[in-house]
């Protein structure tokens, strides 16, 4: 018997515990004490025949001790509960017996091996303690291989019309107080084929079990987010239970805290403690999906931890934490990758880079607790231009732990400081260019997260309690002019919210700590790291665990959150989770664009077409002179513009019925589109199609060529 310290195993007990005999079969923790059970008929010098007890430093024997093998325990209803093929003397009642702490106590016993137990906890009573094994009776009534002892009522009976097979193996519920009964059973029938139920508190259904071999038996089962299945004689031992199948539970994810998440391109980047992905070594930053994650070269230098990671328009990643090393070669604290080797950004910071943001004109803007950048005093804050830094103002006077965009190109940065610019200003401060200015009051504690809302309003999130001086526990919202909480009543966070993401249906993911989601009163009926607001409410997404680090949201809508987690809706998920939407928007581009005098024209999405959100694209290759007619429909086309109208040029076509027709003016070459797409759930899967096309004029304003883009086919979803 040994103990894990968080570094080592060690023996524990004084002496140490050795057991004398065969086996260890059973642990329970119950009453500040650990209980063993098994065959053995001491551990070290205590005689302890098949149980024994440890208080933290030495050894006991429990009560005058029993005859027989001891299989399983469990604490429940202030009673340690033994089971095996034992008896104690004089106690009736085989097989199962209970400990109270001074004396045994009988039960209606059974007549068969008890080799497994499992409890259901609950918030009105001491819940119900589920026993299995090989019997088919409990006292004097019927239970195939299984029975349950309700403590409220205080009555055995059994569980439906029990289990099939020779043994019920082994068991577990849930154990939560919150989802109601669910218990798993691994069921061994070497006759009929091993097998796995599930218990949902009135029913029996099968969980099937399908292996390449056909003796793989089912051995013991856990609870990790789900169910968990270990099988004996088996390639694939561990197993769990997702999408109504047992499934090779492979380490995928990433072992360590994950601190950063960015996806501007096809590939999810991801930063922080860790060292191996997937069992690749990475050195604190990868790319790729769950399970498939890929290093970015040779990575960061040993103990590297990325607290920050953004990619460009471009593709480039930019990177940012504490470190000194990119690719082999010096970076100190930020570096980018260019998708084939790492570049160091000037001499890098004299400190910790916890935070970068891409400007829309391409300028990097890195935060942290740095006083310089390249060799420039840059307290806190600094800019990168390609080629140089630069500082912004006077900087921040406190870490800067959050940047954000708002529209117009104001910068925002939120953190720990009180000044900015040498103006006071709590926690949060706008850049708008020329000098910083304070967004009201601030806030009462640190900002660790800030979002742009489709409104263009920002969210902010964090540790502090109040916002502009009246209360907005941990998130709340400016507007531009003043501050407004967005806490629930029912439904709020109950620490931090480090992370934020603005949907592009308008919602908002927030994410850190537990909150409390609490429809129904007094009891709550959901913990979780994630929550959406859509509208004024809030509703769960179902992520567990210690926390949630950051969040974003993919060019396909689907939400990514990292973190320190082990469960998403049920399923593992080490520290990285992808949602993915049940109706996905989509844009698909058909037929091809023809040549003008600015080029070939391209129309591609920028933004895909939600609802209650806003389809966006941009069309390249515009000509200088004229307008661009901006064509969306609902029916296809193909239809040549000469033979309509003369200017019409070669191999150039009208792909989209004319049904709402805009006109644009080309920018750089560029035009761009917007179709407001509403709120009505009617409209999930409707179809729009869109096309621009050049109308070139000349100087007298003479209509010269009209030339045409490719065709998109808009599929409007819901996330």
């Amino acid at each position: 018997i040994e103990l894990w310290n968080g570094t080592n195993w060690q023996l524990i007990g004084v002496p140490q515990a050795t057991v004398v005999g065969q086996e260890v079969r059973a642990m329970a923790a119950h009453g500040g004490r650990l209980f063993v059970g098994g065959t053995f008929s001491g551990i070290g010098t205590t005689t302890a025949n098949g149980l024994a007890s440890y208080d933290g430093s030495a050894w006991s024997m429990v009560g005058p001790g029993l005859f027989g093998d001891v299989h399983a325990l469990a604490g429940f209803d202030g009673k340690l509960f033994v089971g095996g093929w034992l008896s104690v003397a004089g106690i009736a009642g085989n097989h199962l017996v209970a400990w109270d702490g001074t004396a045994w106590s009988s039960t209606p016993g059974t007549n068969g091996t008890v080799t497994a137990m499992s409890v259901q906890p609950s918030f009105f009573s001491s819940g119900i303690l589920y026993v299995g094994g090989e019997f088919t009776t409990f006292g004097s009534f019927a239970a195939a291989r299984v029975a349950r002892f309700n403590a409220a009522v205080g009555t055995w009976s059994a569980v439906g019309a029990g289990l099939p097979g020779w043994r019920c193996a082994a068991m577990q519920t849930n154990t939560s107080l919150l989802n109601g009964t669910d218990l798993v059973v691994a069921v061994q029938d070497p006759t009929n084929g091993h097998s796995t139920w599930r218990w949902n508190g009135t029913a029996w259904s099968s969980l099937p079990l399908t292996d390449p071999s056909t003796t793989a038996m089912p051995t013991c089962v856990g609870w990790f987010g789900g169910p968990i299945l270990g099988l004996a004689w088996a390639d694939r031992a561990l197993r769990q239970y997702t999408n109504s199948v047992w499934r090779p539970l492979r380490q995928s994810g990433v072992p360590d805290d994950v601190l950063a998440v960015d996806a501007n391109g096809g590939d999810v980047v991801i930063g922080g403690a860790f060292a191996t992905a997937s069992g690749v070594t990475v050195n604190g930053i990868a790319r790729g999906t769950h399970g498939a994650w890929q290093a970015l070269g040779t990575g960061l230098n040993a103990g590297a931890i990325v607290y920050a990671v953004k990619r460009a328009a471009d593709g480039t990643v930019y990177a940012g934490g504490i470190f000194n090393t990119a690719g082999g070669a010096g970076a100190s604290n930020i570096a980018r990758w260019n998708g084939a080797a790492w570049a160091p950004l000037g001499s890098g910071t004299n400190g910790a880079v916890l935070a970068i943001h891409v400007l829309a004109d391409g300028t990097v803007v890195a935060g942290g607790t740095f006083t310089t950048a390249g060799g420039v005093a840059c307290n806190r804050i600094a800019r990168w231009n390609g080629a140089s830094w630069s500082p912004v103002g006077s900087g921040l006077g406190g870490t800067c732990l959050a940047l954000a965009e708002l529209p117009g190109g104001v910068l925002v940065a939120g953190g720990t400081f009180l000044t900015a610019g040498g103006v006071a200003a709590n926690r949060i401060a706008r850049w708008n260019g020329v000098q910083w200015q304070p967004l009201g009051a601030g806030v009462d504690d640190a900002v660790y997260s800030l979002a742009v809302r489709a409104d263009g309003s920002l969210a902010v999130g964090g540790s502090f309690l109040n916002a502009g001086g009246a209360s907005a526990p941990y998130v709340a919202q400016w507007n531009g002019s003043t501050w407004a909480s967005l806490w629930v009543v029912l439904a709020h966070p109950l620490g931090t919210v480090t992370a934020l993401t603005a949907m592009p249906d308008g919602s908002l993911v927030a994410g850190g700590g537990l909150w409390s989601h609490n429809p129904g009163w007094p009891l709550p009926s959901y913990h979780t790291n994630v929550m959406r607001l859509v509208g004024t409410t809030w509703n769960p997404i179902d992520v567990v665990g210690s926390w949630v680090n950051a969040a974003a949201v993919a060019p396909d809508g689907d939400l990514l959150v990292v973190g320190d987690f082990a469960e998403t809706d049920g399923s593992y998920h080490a520290n990285v989770a992808r949602l993915e939407s049940t109706c996905p928007a989509s844009a698909v581009a058909y037929g091809a664009g023809c040549v003008g005098s600015g080029g070939l024209n391209v129309l591609a999405a920028t933004a895909l077409p939600w609802l209650n959100g806003t389809y966006r694209g941009r069309a390249t290759g515009m000509p200088n002179t004229g307008f661009v007619a901006v064509v969306t429909g609902f029916q296809g086309l193909a239809l040549p513009i000469a033979a309509v109208l003369p200017q019409g040029l070669p191999g150039c076509s009208v792909l989209v019925t004319p049904d709402l027709i805009d006109v644009a003016f080309a920018v750089g070459g560029q035009v761009t589109t917007a179709v407001p797409i509403p709120g009505s759930p009617n409209l999930v899967g409707v179809q729009l199609r869109q096309q621009v096309a050049p109308f070139e004029t000349n100087g007298a304003g003479t209509l010269t060529a009209i030339s045409s883009s490719n065709a998109l086919l808009l599929t409007i979803g819901s996330l």
